[in-house]
């Protein structure tokens, strides 16, 4: 065999894996495309017990679950691919709940979460902890509340301080050494006090050394001419001062009325600007084009919001207010009008006796991917849109400047005048 056909061999076994990889791709392509995405809710309420809530989306039943549940303010919500777990709320490892894929993560060994506690092991270890706690204490004897033994003697090792071949010191000798320091300290204060009654009479005696402080210099006489210039001065410091102060004014004004110009010409600028957006807008809803693509949009969209509605709804819900007759026709009301809308799948049952509130509701739908990617290509890739987005771009670029389309229609003319011309020499 040639070590050509080796190679074309090789080349069609990678063709034919390639095919098949790409038929796989169509093929999955297709299913999340067509194979609509389903939805289950219930609702039930009873006297004694809170509002349940119950919920579950699949798809393609195996390869996605997604169940949950709430009661109250307690919820639960898990995953599930081909059944297996994938996630789960209670539990921070889920896969730790497959067993036999933990089996086999843990041969091939990728599973090393053995030593990893749950929310659930976490809580029976300190509940148990708890009880062999209290166990334990319960066990135990009972101690003193200082941490001391009954039978210990709190002065015993005071009596080893003082051993028999050292001599303590008795209460006599103690209280004589506290009436002799108490004589130092008394001879002491004496004299502190008669120093500081000498250095008060040393000082009164001697003179005051500030004395010469108190005698004032008799000050000149002073003429008219030194009265009239201090006038002068003053008058020229007061001058001077509102010359000052009105420069400063002066500024400040300046400042004030700049920026009061500066804030204007802002808001009018912003006001010019906003005025154009609104006539802009304005001019882009007049437009055909434009109304035709709004009725478009509000077609496609109500058809996918009746798309994603339930297609089945079943239940029946028991009602009473005997206290609150005003509350209980509101209602009734409330129901009588909306009859045509639940009237074959649901029953009502009011009570005039007992004060009740229960029910059972059970809601199912599906939304397919396909449909809602096929409105929302309607919505975008269609005749009005294409003149919406030209007419953007002329407006963007001036092309519908009135000045420009009347320099383009004399070129026109110009054009159509010369092509004319030229045909009436030929002929």
């Amino acid at each position: 065999m040639s070590i050509l056909g080796i190679v074309l061999a090789v080349l069609k076994i990678i063709g034919i894996v390639l095919l098949c990889v790409l038929g796989l791709f169509i093929l999955v392509l297709l299913a999340v495309l067509f194979i609509p995405i389903r939805y289950r809710l219930f609702v039930s309420s009873k006297e004694e017990e809170r509002i349940r809530l119950e919920g579950r989306i699949t798809w393609a039943l195996f390869p996605l679950r997604i169940n949950g549940h709430l009661v109250g303010t307690a919820y639960h919500v898990w995953v599930r691919s081909f059944g297996l777990y994938v996630y789960d709320s209670d539990y921070p490892l889920a896969h730790k709940r497959n067993t036999i894929a933990r089996l086999i993560l843990k041969k091939l060994g990728f599973d090393d979460t053995d030593n990893v506690e749950t929310k659930q092991e976490k809580k029976l270890r300190e509940t148990k902890e708890k009880v062999f706690f209290w166990k334990k204490k319960d066990e135990e004897p009972e101690e003193s509340p200082d941490g001391f033994d009954q039978g210990d003697d709190l002065f015993g090792d005071l009596e080893n301080l003082y051993p028999e071949d050292d001599h303590a010191p008795n209460d006599s000798e103690q209280n004589d050494q506290s009436s002799v320091s108490g004589s130092e300290n008394d001879k002491t204060d004496t004299e502190t006090t008669e120093s500081g009654t000498t250095g008060s009479e040393s000082f009164d005696s001697e003179e005051d050394p500030f004395d010469f402080f108190d005698a004032e210099e008799e000050a000149p006489k002073k003429d008219i001419y030194d009265h009239i210039m201090y006038f002068f001065d003053r008058l020229n410091e007061g001058v001077s001062r509102a010359e000052q102060k009105l420069e400063e004014l002066t500024e400040t004004c300046n400042r004030t009325w700049k920026t009061i110009v500066e804030r204007v010409t802002e808001t009018t600028m912003k006001i010019k600007v906003l005025i154009r957006r609104i006539r802009f807008i304005l001019k882009v809803l007049e437009q055909d084009c434009t109304k035709k693509l709004l009725k478009i949009w509000c077609k496609n969209i109500w058809k996918m919001f009746c798309h994603v509605l339930p297609t089945k709804c079943k239940g029946w819900v028991h009602f009473g207010f005997p206290d609150d007759p005003q509350k209980m026709g509101k209602i009734l009301a409330f129901a009588g009008a909306a009859y045509s809308l639940y009237g074959r799948n649901i029953e009502v049952r009011p009570d005039f006796a007992e004060k009740v509130i229960e029910g059972e509701v059970t809601i199912s739908g599906r939304i397919r991917i396909f449909t809602m990617l096929f409105r929302i290509f309607r919505m975008l890739v269609n005749i009005p849109m294409v003149k919406l987005l030209w007419f953007l771009f002329c407006e963007k670029t001036g092309r519908n400047d009135p000045k420009r389309k009347r320099r383009r229609g004399r070129k026109r003319r110009r054009k159509v005048s010369k092509t004319a011309s030229s045909a009436a020499s030929e002929t």
